[in-house]
Parts: C-alpha cells; sequence; structure tokens
C-alpha cells in the first residue's frame, strides 16, 4: 500500500470532507508515535516501548577527522545502537557515557588526543563528541535506529 492508497482509505474510514486536508498530518504524527514507540493502552496511558523496530535500523560508515573531536549526527538520528572504530587494524567498540562525564574525563579538546574510547551524543548541536579527540583518521562504523522520512508523495 503506498500513501495515495493510505489517506483514501483514512478518509474513507473518517467520512468527512472536513478533514481530508489534515489526513497527511495525522499519518505523519502517528508515524513518529510509533517510531517513538508510544503505544495508548485500554486506559488512554502511553507506555513506551522504545520504538527500536528493525525498519528503524541504519549504517553508516565514515572516516573520522584526525584532530577533531566531533562527528556529525546522521540525518533523521534518533539513538545508537553500536559505535567502532578500526585503529591500527583493530576494532574498538566506543563507551556510550553522559556528556559532563566524557568531557570532564577529558577536559582538553585539543591535548587529549589518541585512540577513541568513549563517546556522547551532543543532540543539541547535532553531534557526537569523541573522547579522546581522534588523532588518526581512523574509520568508524555507526549502527543507529534514525526517524524515517516523513510520507509526502502518493507513491511513497
Amino acid at each position: 500500500m503506498n500513501f495515495g492508497e493510505l489517506k483514501d482509505k483514512i478518509a474513507s474510514y473518517l467520512n468527512r470532507s472536513d478533514l481530508s486536508s489534515q489526513i497527511t498530518d495525522f499519518v505523519n504524527i502517528a508515524q513518529r508515535k510509533i517510531e517513538r514507540g508510544d503505544i495508548v493502552d485500554g486506559q488512554q496511558s502511553i507506555n513506551n516501548i522504545y520504538g527500536g523496530f528493525n525498519c528503524l535500523k541504519s549504517t553508516e560508515t565514515g572516516t573520522l577527522t584526525s584532530d577533531s573531536a566531533y562527528l556529525a549526527l546522521p540525518t533523521r538520528y534518533k539513538s545508537t545502537i553500536d559505535l567502532s572504530i578500526v585503529s591500527d587494524g583493530s576494532i574498538y567498540t566506543l563507551q556510550q557515557e553522559e556528556k559532563t562525564y566524557a568531557i570532564g574525563l577529558y577536559k582538553d579538546l585539543t591535548g587529549s588526543t589518541g585512540t577513541p574510547s568513549l563517546y556522547c551524543t551532543d543532540t543539541i548541536n547535532s553531534r557526537f563528541i569523541l573522547r579522546p579527540t581522534p588523532d588518526d583518521g581512523d574509520t568508524y562504523y555507526l549502527d543507529y535506529y534514525n526517524y524515517l522520512a516523513e510520507l509526502s508523495a502518493d507513491t511513497d
């Protein structure tokens, strides 16, 4: 079923022509609730089941920038499953920590360099902070959950 067929089905179910222009919004709001894992139970209370669905999993690989403590978050990033780097032929899985802990442990962004052992998510600035700061352009592997693109075209 594509988005156009879904909108037609919802319009038929609603049987209200005054809501036709809002159906796209209804679907995209529902999509975000499902992705978050918000489930409404029989008592109308929301239970969050995290929303870690396989269709939301994604992988990204790239090269770290030497002497840069930052790695940009992917588009529509939701949460991290695993972040690893390959350095000198070995694979290292980075430990996720709270931002205050990660920065407190390595206060000097430029003086504390080496192979990163931990990271934190800086969602306000749309980036990861890697600690210590990478001293090489190592390859990284990021497995994460992302938000799906909003549906807009009838063929989606």
